[in-house]
């Protein structure tokens, strides 16, 4: 099986080889594959050491080897996020961006500021909160202070809700409220405040008919 996987990756490639395949070439065949088959990307970016090695045929080798493979994943996705500039046009932008979408992944509750110039490039990113949010704890003057040092014309603010619903809490919308009143005080203009959960991502600034500014 192994030999015909590889032949089909030197013809198709890896973007049409599917992820039990690429699973396959990395640990090899055994009677595990079978209990990773149902696991989608988002579930073995989540996994520990410890989850692999609870999967009947998973040892202690192979999991260290699907540790260190989500790992790397996630590195790359950061060099992606950190290397390619983008233009934010509208809120969709944002939504595809890969330092906001690997949000999704975060079991704790993140905060995360984004710097853009004046063409609405993003020119930074920095996580400014992690671990259990208390929306009094997301004070603008952390995410201003990146801002002025990035000299920033304006950011847009994410945070994550690891419940997997994106839906805004008051408390999200108050703190959105702060946010603007505070960016406007100082001349950094705050774009918008995004919601992310695990298959979608909520415009605080489009939910609420604040003053479109992206």
């Amino acid at each position: 099986m192994i030999n015909e996987i590889r032949e089909k990756v030197s013809m198709y490639g890896y973007e049409n080889t599917s992820l039990n395949e690429i699973l396959t070439l990395i640990i090899g065949e055994s009677a595990s594959m079978n209990n990773l088959s149902s696991l989608s990307v988002n579930d073995l970016l989540l996994m520990s050491e410890s989850d692999f090695k609870s999967i009947e045929g998973i040892g202690p080798r192979k999991a260290e080897i699907l540790v260190a493979t989500v790992a790397l994943a996630k590195k790359l996705l950061q060099v992606n996020s950190n290397s390619n500039k983008l233009c934010i046009r509208s809120p969709e932008d944002m939504f595809n961006y890969p330092g906001l979408k690997t949000m999704a992944l975060e079991t704790q509750e993140v905060v995360k500021v984004f710097t853009l110039n004046t063409r609405n490039f993003i020119t930074g990113e920095k996580v400014v909160f992690k671990g259990t949010l208390n929306t009094s704890l997301m004070h603008p003057r952390e995410i201003l202070l990146f801002a002025l040092s990035k000299n920033a014309a304006s950011v847009i603010v994410a945070h994550n809700h690891p419940s997997g619903d994106p839906t805004p809490t008051r408390e999200d919308i108050e703190v959105t409220r702060r946010l603007f009143e505070a960016g406007k005080v100082i001349g950094i203009e705050v774009l918008d405040h995004i919601v992310v959960g695990d298959h979608r991502c909520i415009s605080i600034k489009e939910m609420e008919n604040m003053r479109c500014v992206i």
